[in-house]
């Protein structure tokens, strides 16, 4: 009796929809290539062998042929094509595969050996490729597909060391991502066997108006943003710094117009060099900060200082309606984000596309969103107004530019962010939208390899089941254990989407579902998986990835949570596993991640932060602390310090007294007053001074003679966002303490704000 690789329910389209006698492809047949066939046809043809080599036993043989002959699955190009289109089709007994250039054939690949070779692609080093004598493939086969969304730019993190890079980059090919790594070009590793067809043009996909002028041998200052007072911004550094353009300027209208063009006509070069198809839209994206024009001119259009989005409109419109003069098949590509995401009265022209990007509640500027929650979610009320409005204004489409992760936490949070991720996506596809973005790096999180595996699903076709993707990813991934944690995957689902209040941006303590009994009922599930992994390391280790943001949680708050299990015991665990997880995957090897896996001149933050107690009066208090061991610059080895970092501040001669203060950069006034030290420590130790009390807001910062630093680390939602700021300073020499023998100095090494007492 053969043993047959059928599925039943195919996962697109069932096989009942077919008729005939059934091919039965093993290693008798033949792949075929044209016998000039390119390094994207001979990739295909590979990864096909060797997954029939993996599933029956048998490798089949590859051959360069014109005109196959006998039994074979023919792989051809046809340009006529989209570039990620695949056609399989039978005739007679042959299976042929055909597909646009230069990814079709590749995606073709990949969808007959999910669709009936019952293949998956979980992780780079995790897949499930069944057994089988051979793969039945119906006789009368015309299907024909290709991924919805034409962009599908989701962020991973690289290290070059990563293990092994060429199973990433199968990965990559096999979850059909739209966009080639950047990791992926290093030194004499080569992406043309993987073919790229990007779709967005130069010079890339957002955060754009930097690019456009940084080439530019002359500029004038009133190309530039005008601030409150009348002063112009700067010429842009990077696409960061400085500030944005002035949208209603003629001449810079007419400069960026001639840059956009010298970019198309560029990229087209490229394109016929290498035989590619043409980039099809073209991004015009603010930089990224809030520095927008408030010039008469744009002012005159725009309703109010802090909404943008009609001069934007107007610009967009402009260089629209001239683009489709020249190239009538290009679309502009803009984003709707922080000054410019509430809806303008202008409708838009048909050949530009908006992105909608909600990030501004992560960083407190305001609270229109809750980036991991889907925008439709009840706690996304005014981020979804907002959405509605654009659409309405924007018949060539709406996408939703993604965040599946927290950016300004500590700590990872845990909660599930497959609902979001699912619900956006499908909602995306309904406004029209084609460009997928998802910001996503988060590796120490809830459930990421799901979340990738999910994410990568829906970006080839939103309309898939959630609920079957979940199964799917829990019994290929986890295994034995694949119970417990499809339990625990529904406790945590069911958590995030019951909890009242904003995720994120919440203090932890206040948020419901972060229980007793939900951290009791996770640590019962994740137990039992542990126990079924038994003596397999990859299952275990998988299952005890996501202890780690329940356990952060846990020991950072430890106090307020009161959790069942010894600080001792959490803390020891804790940190065993983020050091496990940052050498399985070269965390600590890259910069600038996240809090829990920065390091700063070989010390990692947040392993100070947890080694360092506070004083008894801050105990219990939901205190927030900003070490030195955080700053980039100006740092200075000090065993005395916290983390045995301090920043020293200024130089000698000192004056006798030091001033500190809370200063609101936007009302330009300090809170409530200046503080004024004359009376310092004698024993030249670090100690404590109270600052002020203020309710904190994204324009307050902590002054002090010869440093300042944003408090933007301690903005809290109203009504939590009174604190009280405090500074750990260390005086040393004569000019402090009379009689001292240590050189004059200021050392600071933390700033802490902490709620009033009650």
């Amino acid at each position: 009796m053969y043993r047959t690789l059928l599925l039943g329910a195919a996962l697109f389209l069932g096989l009942s929809a077919f008729a005939g006698a059934p091919l039965k492809l093993d290693a008798s047949y033949k792949i075929a290539v044209p016998a000039k066939a390119d390094s994207k046809l001979l990739y295909a043809a590979e990864d096909l062998q060797e997954h029939l080599l993996a599933i029956t036993g048998k490798k089949p043989e590859v051959v360069r042929q014109d005109k196959p002959s006998g039994k074979c699955v023919i792989l051809k190009h046809d340009r006529s094509m989209d570039a990620e289109a695949w056609k399989l089709q039978t005739q007679g007994e042959n299976l042929i595969i055909t597909g646009g250039y230069p990814r079709g054939v590749q995606y073709g690949v990949c969808e007959f050996l999910e669709r009936f070779g019952n293949c998956r692609w979980f992780t780079p080093t995790v897949s499930r490729i069944p057994k089988a004598d051979f793969i039945v493939v119906p006789e009368k086969l015309d299907l024909s597909g290709q991924p919805w969304f034409l962009q599908r730019n989701t962020s991973y993190l690289f290290t070059f060391d990563m293990a092994p890079l060429r199973e990433w980059r199968r990965f990559f090919v096999h979850s059909r991502q739209g966009n080639v790594p950047w990791c992926f070009t290093h030194g004499s590793l080569k992406t043309d066997i993987y073919g790229s067809a990007n779709r967005i043009g130069a010079p890339n996909l957002t955060h754009t108006f930097y690019d456009y002028q940084k080439d530019w041998k002359d500029v004038k200052p009133e190309f530039y943003a005008m601030d409150e007072n009348g002063k112009r911004y700067p010429r842009m550094a990077n696409n960061r710094s400085g500030a944005q353009f002035c949208l209603t300027n003629p001449e810079l209208r007419d400069r960026i117009f001639a840059q956009l063009l010298k970019f198309i006509r560029e990229d087209r070069k490229k394109a016929e060099a290498q035989g590619l198809p043409y980039p099809k839209y073209y991004s015009l994206v603010a930089n990224d900060n809030p520095r927008f024009c408030h010039c008469p001119a744009c002012q005159k259009l725009n309703e109010a200082p802090e909404n943008s989005s009609e001069s934007y409109a107007d610009f967009l419109n402009d260089l629209a309606r001239r683009l489709n003069k020249v190239y009538p098949d290009l679309y502009l590509a803009g984003l709707a984000y922080e000054n410019t995401k509430y809806p303008p009265k202008s409708v838009m022209e048909k050949n530009v596309v908006m992105g909608m990007a909600f990030l501004d509640s992560e960083f407190l500027r305001d609270e229109n969103a809750d980036a991991i929650r889907p925008v439709q979610h009840v706690s996304n009320k005014e981020a979804f107004k907002c959405v509605q409005g654009w659409a309405a204004k924007t018949p060539g489409g709406i996408s939703l530019y993604g965040y599946g992760q927290h950016f300004c936490m500590q700590f990872r949070l845990p909660c599930d962010v497959t609902h979001k991720i699912d619900q956006d996506l499908k909602f995306s596809k309904k406004l029209g939208g084609r460009l997928l973005t998802m910001e996503m790096y988060d590796r120490d999180s809830s459930f990421y390899w799901l979340r990738r595996y999910v994410l990568n699903k829906l970006a080839v076709d939103p309309d898939l089941k959630l609920q079957d993707l979940v199964n799917e990813f829990m019994e290929g991934y986890y295994g034995p254990a694949a119970e417990p944690m499809k339990a625990y995957y529904r406790l945590l689902a069911d958590a995030t989407e019951k909890e009242p209040k904003q995720l994120g941006v919440t203090p932890v303590t206040l948020l419901k579902y972060l229980s007793p009994e939900f951290f009791s009922k996770a640590d019962e599930l994740l137990g039992k998986a542990e126990k079924l992994a038994g003596k397999n390391e990859r299952v275990r280790n998988a299952v005890q990835d996501e202890r780690l943001p329940l356990d952060g949680v846990r020991i950072h708050h430890y106090d307020q949570i009161k959790a069942a299990v010894s600080r001792d015991v959490l803390l020891k665990r804790y940190l065993a596993e983020k050091e496990r997880l940052g050498e399985d995957e070269g965390l600590y090897k890259m910069k600038n991640i996240h809090h829990t896996f920065i390091t700063y001149g070989g010390i990692d933050c947040e392993k100070v932060i947890l080694a360092t107690p506070l004083p008894e009066e801050f105990k219990g208090r939901n205190a927030l602390v900003w070490f030195a061991v955080s700053q980039r610059n100006g740092q200075v080895k000090d065993p005395e310090a916290a983390g045995g970092v301090a920043l020293k501040l200024g130089k000698d001669p000192y004056h006798n007294y030091f001033r500190t203060k809370l200063h609101d950069s936007r009302a330009r006034k300090d809170i409530p007053r200046e503080y004024r030290i004359t009376k310092f420590p004698a024993d030249e130790k670090y100690h404590w001074h109270y600052v002020s009390k203020a309710e904190l807001n994204p324009d307050i910062i902590y002054w002090c003679e010869y440093f300042q630093n944003d408090l933007r680390w301690a903005n809290l939602p109203p009504p939590a966002n009174e604190m009280e700021v405090y500074v750990s300073l260390k005086f040393t020499g004569p000019v402090f303490v009379p009689g001292s023998q240590k050189p004059n100095g200021i050392f600071l090494d933390r700033i802490l704000a902490v709620p009033p007492k009650k």
